[in-house]
């Protein structure tokens, strides 16, 4: 057997044992819950055929809707005629809940129609910490700790996206909520005699402004989803959650239970949901998403603890679903504090779990941990509303799973076209990893702009290929570094071999300030961090590490005819410029001018404006105006243009090495087009494409 398949067929098998043992687990507990009172709640996935592959991948739910339908009534007369009533369907979800003895079990299972049978799982809120009292506002306690502040300034707030929350209840009216709620729902079921409906009209569903909010003012029944929701996307214009651009469709899911013996260990009566009602919000969300823009659902749910993946619970199917709809499902760990498991649903493959950090960066002691938790985010004292209309401080991975969710509604506005697994890369590759003592693996920390800056291919740290040309060669290398933002920050340069890939020395710059650049000339270098050798000729692989947003560009000056050529070759792309153009040459220099060639890709006629600092200090010079650009045309700017727009005393004083040899070019966010910059050399007219830069942002 040729290897490959070998290997498949290998894959294969052990999937088909691993849902067999899940299969025959799944009915073990079914059995032990007929044998205990005669019947058992169970869900069936009805088996669509060759239609799965459709309905998995569908984007039309109107579309599900036909295939479930079809699917069901293949199956309907024989449930009819062995007395198996259907208690609950789903519109567009290939499942529905009923009732069965062994006989009835036993009959299902034999059955061509039926995919899977599965218990009913009754399940409790990731119950919250309180914690103290603080008199710190939500905005300067947390957000600053996953670097949302910087993506908050770069425009990005969740603008046009909406968040599934799937909890148990929502004071809409809090003033960090209030307008946010859209879609509003409950599936708060009786589903048993001693519990009760918690929609506001006592009936599940119900589908209409408030129906998620049965808050009395006397009861914490909404506290936990208050609290979620306005980390998540909470906005009072001084208070903040995560994605403050950002609305939230509120789904209740959550019943009032009065048996003692199921509410323990929690008090009596105590609030209580089960996979019927979690599948009938995940039924609605699908339903949903587009008129919406749901892009991410968030489950504070805590079933029990896990230390393999539990892709034996039916909601995988609907989750993997949803995944491929563009959707993102995002669950909390669970606060049992568990070193190797964590709490279903977060246990399903593709949610993404979510363990929690203290104030410290360190896994918080009641967070549970393991391999199958993908993300950690802060969740100790995380200050934000209450029902009574003010704050609270609260603990919990709930609070963790919340603060991702709005993270990732914030990413996919700035990135609409990323998909759920581009997003869970970007967000794995670019988060610090931590540890917990004693254990030998660790999990990446939320960083919601560094993964922005990766998906928007803004994060590029390698240059490669720079050669160590010296005057021998009549030929110079050096490297020049921009900071195009707002404070003063420096770079970090290591430096490796290019054939063998061995560590060679690091450089550190002195500070740039912000608008400027700063050059690194290859022979002021001096490797004195290992013995190596470095010869004359040879090429480096240099990587870059900074504490503020810019670029660098590689570039080889000539000495015999004064020419500069770009050779910028970034390790994963390279970056035309958009907003900043660094290194444009004014007229006063005696060697090079700079052309600028603007672009307008928008759909109306834009004017041209822009502010000119001065290169190496990064004074500010002048705002520059012109001509108004239409759509889908080009305007060329020249040195001369420059000049006779700057204070000329200022800007001549006419040499490569001067203080004013080099401007920085910056446009405001209304710009839309593209700037290619052109570097012509006075003496040979020829002309250098200088666009070409690698753009960085690291930690």
């Amino acid at each position: 057997m040729p290897q490959l398949k070998k290997n498949f067929y290998v894959l294969l098998v052990a999937g088909f044992s691993m849902l067999m043992f899940s299969l025959a687990k799944a009915s073990t507990t079914i059995m032990a819950e007929i044998e205990q009172t005669g019947l058992a709640r169970v869900i069936v996935h009805i088996d669509q055929g060759e239609g799965y592959e459709k309905w998995s991948r569908m984007v039309s739910s109107d579309e599900q809707k036909l295939l479930v339908k079809t699917a069901y009534n293949e199956l309907a007369d024989e449930l009819a005629v062995n007395g198996i009533r259907v208690d609950k369907s789903y519109s567009t979800l290939p499942f529905f809940g009923t009732k069965v003895n062994e006989e009835q079990l036993e009959y299902l299972k034999s059955l061509d129609g039926v995919a899977g049978i599965y218990p009913v799982l009754i399940e409790r809120k990731t119950q919250a910490i309180s914690g103290p009292e603080l008199k710190v506002l939500p905005a300067e306690i947390k957000p600053t700790a996953i670097d949302i502040s910087e993506t908050w300034l770069r425009g990005y707030e969740g603008a046009g996206q909406s968040i599934a929350i799937i909890d148990g209840g929502f004071y809409i009216n809090h003033p960090m909520l209030k307008n946010k709620a859209i879609g509003d729902a409950c599936f708060s079921a009786a589903f048993g005699g001693d519990t009760f409906s918690e929609c506001p009209k006592g009936q599940s569903p119900q589908i209409e402004k408030g129906a998620a909010s049965n808050c009395a003012f006397d009861s914490s029944r909404c506290d936990h989803g208050t609290h979620v929701a306005s980390l998540a996307v909470g906005n009072d214009g001084l208070n903040f959650g995560v994605a403050r651009g950002a609305n939230f469709v509120p789904v209740d899911v959550f019943s009032k239970v009065t048996n003692a013996s199921i509410c323990f260990p929690d008090p009596t009566p105590c609030q209580l949901t089960d996979s019927l009602a979690i599948l009938d919000a995940l039924n609605y969300v699908n339903e949903k998403l587009e008129l919406y823009n749901i892009g991410v659902v968030n489950l504070s749910i805590g079933g029990g603890a896990k230390i393999q993946a539990c892709d034996d619970d039916p909601r995988k199917f609907v989750i993997n679903m949803l995944q491929a709809k563009g959707v993102i499902t995002v669950s909390s760990a669970g606060n049992q504090g568990l070193d190797n498991a964590i709490n279903a649903p977060a246990c399903i493959s593709n949610v993404v779990a979510v363990g929690a950090l203290d104030d410290d960066g360190l896994v918080s002691s009641f967070s549970n941990f393991g391999p199958l938790v993908n993300i950690l985010a802060p969740g100790e004292n995380i200050y934000s509303a209450n029902t009574q209309g003010g704050f609270t401080a609260r603990s919990g991975t709930s609070m963790s799973s919340a603060i991702v969710a709005g993270a990732f509604a914030v990413i996919k506005s700035a990135v609409p076209l990323s998909n759920w697994k581009d997003i869970k890369s970007a967000v794995s590759l670019k988060g610090a990893p931590v540890g917990r003592t004693g254990l030998n693996y660790s999990i990446p920390r939320l960083k919601v702009n560094e993964s922005i800056l990766y998906l928007q291919s803004l994060d590029t740290d390698f240059v490669t290929n720079v050669n160590n040309y010296d005057d021998s060669f009549f030929m110079e290398s050096k490297l020049s570094f921009y900071n195009s933002s707002s404070d003063e920050g420096a770079v970090v340069l290591q430096f490796f071999d290019s054939k063998d890939g061995e560590f060679i020395g690091s450089w550190n710059s002195e500070l740039i300030p912000p608008n400027s650049s700063r050059d690194l000339f290859l022979r002021d270098v001096s490797f004195k961090s290992t013995d190596a050798e470095v010869s004359v000729g040879s090429a480096f692989n240099v990587f870059v590490e900074s504490d503020f947003e810019g670029g660098v560009q590689y570039l080889l000056l000539n000495a015999i005819d004064e020419t500069v050529v770009n050779l910028t070759s970034c390790r994963d792309h390279s970056v035309f410029p958009q907003k900043v153009v660094p290194n444009v040459y004014p007229l006063g220099d005696r060697n090079f001018s700079s052309i600028l060639l603007l672009y307008n890709s928008g759909d109306e006629e834009q004017d041209i404006a822009f502010d000119v600092f001065n290169g190496s200090t990064g004074e500010a010079l002048i705002r520059f105006e012109g001509q108004a650009i239409k759509p889908g045309s080009s305007y060329e700017i020249t040195s001369d243009d420059l000049e006779l727009a700057t204070d000329v005393d200022r800007i001549k004083p006419g040499s490569y090495t001067s203080q004013l040899s080099r401007l920085t070019v910056k446009f405001g966010s209304n710009f839309t087009g593209h700037v290619q910059h052109l570097v012509k050399n006075k003496r040979s007219n020829a002309i250098t494409e200088f666009s070409e830069r690698c753009s960085f942002k690291i930690d």
